[in-house]
């Protein structure tokens, strides 16, 4: 009975502690904007858009803790320290090298720009760690833990941090998920049927709605707007 208690105690406060943590991290972005920060050891990160995160330095380790959202690392060379991100139940050590983080709902995504890192899974009972190299990607989620490293279009996948989102025929279900990223409100699709309609195009990431109006046009779909942070397609 005990032990049901304190875990309607713990689910009942999670969602708060979570919340607190967010708001109390080292770094964090708000909903469209983008940060740049150097540590102490010239490793530089790139925060983008609602993104929050924790640094842990010491004289024996340097370690970033991603709780929420997408960064990018251009690690300093420390052969006595290797660099490491944890979020979720992952960690990603850097081999020399640049790459992307990202975490969304119950899963983590890496991808690799330069050189390789090694990722594994905080779980003891998950599989061996997994070196990813340069010009990869590779996800997790623990229904299905780590996926098979795939090639992916370098430029395409560091638009952000040029301030641009790059599509090249992805379904509209995927593209709103990125524009819903990048403004405040919520872009819902009513029609299931439009989900899947190709779209092609490079925007711009500080003008979402100018975007989401291109492709409206480009596709022969409209919106209805119950307010400017509710936007239904059809």
């Amino acid at each position: 009975m005990a032990c049901v208690v304190l875990a309607i105690v713990w689910f009942s406060w999670k969602p708060f502690l979570d919340q607190f943590r967010l708001q109390t991290a080292h770094h964090r972005t708000p909903v469209g904007q983008q940060e740049q920060v150097v540590l102490q050891d010239g490793t530089r990160l790139t925060l983008n858009t609602d993104t929050a995160l924790n640094v842990v330095f010491s004289p024996q380790r340097r370690e970033v803790d991603l709780l929420k959202g997408e960064a990018a690392f251009a690690v300093a060379a420390d052969a006595t320290r290797p660099f490491m991100v944890r979020s979720q139940d992952t960690a990603t050590t850097a081999l020399g090298t640049t790459f992307v983080v990202q975490t969304r709902n119950d899963s983590v995504t890496v991808t690799v720009s330069e050189h390789a890192v090694q990722v594994s899974s905080l779980n003891s009972r998950a599989a061996s760690p997994l070196v990813v190299q340069e010009g990869q990607q590779i996800s997790y989620s623990p229904d299905e833990g780590w996926s098979t490293p795939q090639s992916v279009d370098a430029n395409q996948t560091s638009a952000w941090l040029r301030g641009k989102m790059i599509f090249q025929a992805q379904p509209l279900g995927a593209v709103v998920a990125d524009l819903n990223r990048y403004r405040r409100g919520h872009i819902f699709i009513l029609n299931p049927s439009l989900r899947s309609l190709p779209v092609t195009g490079v925007f711009e990431i500080d003008d979402p709605d100018s975007a989401l109006r291109v492709i409206e046009q480009t596709l022969g779909i409209r919106d209805t707007a119950l307010s400017p942070y509710f936007l239904f397609l059809h």
